[in-house]
């Protein structure tokens, strides 16, 4: 059984009313495609095994503009699937992004160098600096980045410190 057909094996037990269909790749190094029918809600992974799976999630399905989010392994995958079909959750908060990693508050406090009440006070707070958000998400080993979306063009935002402007 190949990576996707469990996958797709545990999408059924965790959504036992979803539509999965699987389009597997003819090469080891081609994409294979999972296609996701839930209630309303339609999500497609994309396997790349050089790559982890692209996860297509919005509305409009742009795949010419790539995976809304990439997972590089299948549990994390999974929970988040679980959160978009059961939970409906598009967007998630700092708390969820740890539990995706499978972290605990006590240990991100020891690598953080702050106390667990802390943390969890930080993964309740609605208004968040972006120097807050960075420092977090570099304690759970990932980095940040700001985009900016418009209609004629989507571009990444520079804001760290060391940005200079050259003439």
């Amino acid at each position: 059984m190949n990576t996707l057909e469990v996958i797709k094996e545990k999408i059924s037990m965790i959504v036992p009313n979803a539509s999965i269909s699987l389009d597997s790749s003819e090469t080891f190094t081609g994409s294979s495609w999972l296609d996701i029918k839930s209630d309303n809600q339609s999500l497609t992974i994309e396997y790349k095994p050089s790559l982890g799976f692209g996860l297509y999630a919005s509305v409009d399905n742009s795949f010419d503009l790539g995976p809304d989010e990439i997972y590089r392994n299948v549990d994390s995958l999974l929970k988040r699937i679980s959160m978009l079909l059961i939970e409906h959750k598009i967007n998630i908060k700092l708390k969820e992004v740890r539990e995706l990693l499978g972290k605990t508050q006590e240990e991100i406090s020891i690598l953080s160098g702050q106390k667990q009440p802390s943390i969890s006070k930080l993964e309740s707070r609605t208004d968040l600096q972006f120097s807050t958000i960075e420092k977090f998400v570099s304690v759970l080993g990932g980095s940040l980045e700001i985009k900016a979306h418009f209609d004629e063009f989507d571009v990444p935002i520079d804001i760290s410190s060391n940005n200079k402007t050259t003439s």
